[in-house]
């Protein structure tokens, strides 16, 4: 499985190099872009980029434009997602406490797309805060999700999400009911992972008729990261 740039609409090449353009968001200024001139594995590798923290008392979206597999193709056992998990992994913080946010998660090709919460408390594997929506499989779709955190009440601060600027859920604080949790998901450093996966608990093994390559790929236009101005 692989994550596939396409220059599609938002993206174009410019001579030799792919150009990928996200959209402008008024009130936000972009801190960062795949495909930016900042983009580069020299920096990831200095960890410029591995970490993105909603600041007190502002916003940050985290957004992606891609498309996934081709429609009608065997995709049992494959799990693409575009989601979040919380930078305190990395220093010995065990899975679900570190916090993750999944802007979207869809498996064997049904045609939904997940916005789910992990963590301590409220949101464990088992208690995991998951919801669905419908979108069209094969078709480039912008993912995002928003975490606000304007009000000084951490019950009132919300996370919500997006499928083509159109908001499907919104979480407040309040409905995790535990503070140090709630800072888990949103008040502390994460990194972005999109991935397909193949296999798992929850979409099963693949079958034999499962298919591979482009049509169980996704194809990526950009993702960026913004911040409120």
């Amino acid at each position: 499985m692989f994550l596939h740039l396409t220059a599609l609409s938002g993206a174009a090449l410019v001579g030799t190099v792919l150009a990928i353009t996200p959209e402008a968001i008024p009130g936000f200024r972009i801190t960062f872009c795949l495909g930016s001139d900042d983009f580069k594995a020299s920096t990831l590798r200095a960890g410029k980029w591995d970490r993105f923290t909603a600041k007190a008392g502002g916003q940050m979206i985290v957004q992606a434009r891609f498309k996934l597999g081709e429609p009608g193709a065997r995709l049992q056992g494959i799990w693409p997602a575009f989601w979040s998990l919380g930078e305190a992994i990395r220093h010995g913080v065990d899975w679900p406490d570190c916090g993750e946010i999944d802007t979207i998660e869809n498996v064997n090709g049904e045609p939904l797309g997940y916005g789910t919460i992990h963590c301590a408390a409220a949101c464990t594997e088992q208690t995991a805060l998951k919801h669905g929506v419908a979108f069209d499989q094969g078709t480039f779709h912008t993912w995002a999700h928003a975490i606000d955190l304007r009000n000084n009440n951490w019950r009132k601060q919300s996370i919500t999400w997006y499928m083509n600027g159109q908001s499907f859920r919104i979480l407040y604080g309040g409905d995790i009911n535990d503070e140090d949790a709630w800072k888990s998901i949103a008040q502390k450093g994460m990194f972005i992972i999109l991935n397909v996966a193949v296999g798992g608990n929850w979409p099963g093994n693949v079958a034999t008729d499962t298919v591979s390559g482009k049509a169980a790929s996704m194809e990526v236009q950009y993702v960026a990261v913004y911040e409120s101005v």
